[in-house]
Order: C-alpha cells, then structure tokens, then sequence
C-alpha cells in the first residue's frame, strides 16, 4: 500500500497523536499495517473477516479500540465503495471520533461517490 508523498503529510497530521489510530480493513496485510502504525506512532485495530459455517457471508470483527479516536481505513481497491463505507459505520458505532478513508486504486464504480457522500466518512484519499 503506497500513498503520494503529500498525502503522507496530511495522514501524519491527523493521526501522530496520542488520539490516534492507524486501521487496516484486511487482516492479511496485517504486518504493513504494524509497520505503518509504528511509522505513525499510533495504536492498531485490525477488521478480521471470517466466515464461521460453510456457505454464508464472512462476518467482520473489529479488533483494537477505537473510543475517540481519528481513525483511517486503508483499502487496496474501491469499486463500489462497500467496504469503506461499512468500516466507517462499524468504527464510529465504536466510538471513533472520526473516519478517514485512504484507497490505493480508486475505481469507484457507480453508486461509490454518492455511497461515500452518505457514509461516515469525513475524507477519502485515492
């Protein structure tokens, strides 16, 4: 996962304090998400899927506290937005103070600007 450098800026003012938490909506890339949350000085929470029977939908946890704290979600890829907008709604009924979204590949297919728009996400960074 990869931001351009004057997003790095941005991302470190919002989230470098003792308020923050860096977020990472899949568990596999979870070592890129401590090495980020280090680089940041920022705690971790980590979104962990698992389909629990065979044959029905994953259900997703959210591992980590997030009470008033900025949280920023980061996703590989935004087509339709789902994923963000669903974390975003999970983090603030958690408490977070606010949620930012950072995608690497923003294809953001139809309906995804208006899902954002409506979500609880205050900014998205593509």
């Amino acid at each position: 996962m990869g931001d351009d450098s004057d997003d790095d800026n941005v991302v470190d003012d919002v989230v470098a304090d003792e308020d923050g938490a860096y977020h990472c909506y899949e568990s596999s890339p979870s070592s890129v998400a401590q090495g980020m949350a280090k680089m940041l000085c920022a705690p971790l929470a980590i979104f962990s899927r698992q389909r629990r029977r065979p044959n029905e939908p994953t259900e997703v946890d959210l591992v980590g506290e997030v009470q008033g704290k900025t949280c920023i979600v980061v996703d590989d890829i935004a087509d339709t937005a789902d994923t963000l907008c669903q974390a975003a709604d999970k983090l603030k009924a958690r408490g977070a103070s606010a949620v930012l979204g950072a995608v690497v590949h923003g294809i953001l297919s139809d309906p995804a600007c208006e899902s954002i728009m409506a979500s609880q996400l205050e900014t998205v960074f593509v």
